[in-house]
């Protein structure tokens, strides 16, 4: 993305390494991004007219499941999917797993916000992914088709229809040759994955 005159970023949550390898303008709060340095980056993107890639890489859903509010989210009402034993503990867990969930979902809101103000709307390619799965038995970590599959929402307006779903069998190492594609690159050959699913 550098080469096509994009500027990197990645805000948050690490999992690459060396770094030196990855020359991402890296930022963070404990472990999640760093909103100020987010609205930086698409402030001066904006002024600057370069266009940007950012990472913005949440920490959550991982436990301890301390974010949120878990009273929205009463354990004697909240429903646990069928691979869950149902027990006080589990249906406790759950309430507070789900409402860090909701504050994952605030994190994306504060992005989505933040293009609006710097009116990128129509112009971003936005890719919202989840982790596999939860952590609960059955589910990440497992072969089990609760720790096989990642949620993945697009919204790239002109390209992708709003609303829309596909049936795509789609794996992480096809995100950067997509990106690539999408901004009017080539991906290199020696990338792994496929470019374009979204279309």
């Amino acid at each position: 993305m550098q080469d096509l005159g994009y500027r990197v970023a990645l805000s948050g949550k690490t999992h690459i390494g060396p770094k030196e390898v990855f020359p991402f303008e890296y930022s963070g709060k404990g472990n999640n991004p760093d909103m100020e340095t987010v609205d930086a980056l698409m402030s001066e993107s904006v002024e600057e007219g370069t266009p940007f890639c950012l990472f913005a890489c949440s920490n959550e859903l991982h436990s301890p499941w301390n974010k949120g509010d878990a009273s929205i989210y009463p354990p004697e009402k909240v429903i646990l999917p069928p691979y869950i034993v149902d027990t006080p503990r589990m249906r406790q867990d759950f309430s507070k797993y789900l409402a860090e969930i909701t504050y994952y979902d605030s994190q994306v809101g504060q992005i989505l916000d933040l293009l609006d103000k710097h009116q990128l709307r129509e112009d971003t390619l936005v890719m919202v992914v989840s982790e596999q799965g939860n952590s609960f038995p059955f589910a990440r970590w497992t072969c089990y088709g609760n720790g096989l599959q990642s949620a993945m929402i697009v919204r790239w307006p002109g390209e992708v229809e709003p609303g829309s779903t596909t049936d795509a069998l789609v794996e992480y190492c096809d995100v950067t040759p997509t990106f690539v594609d999408a901004a009017g690159g080539k991906p290199a050959s020696a990338i792994d994955g496929r470019a374009s699913f979204l279309c």
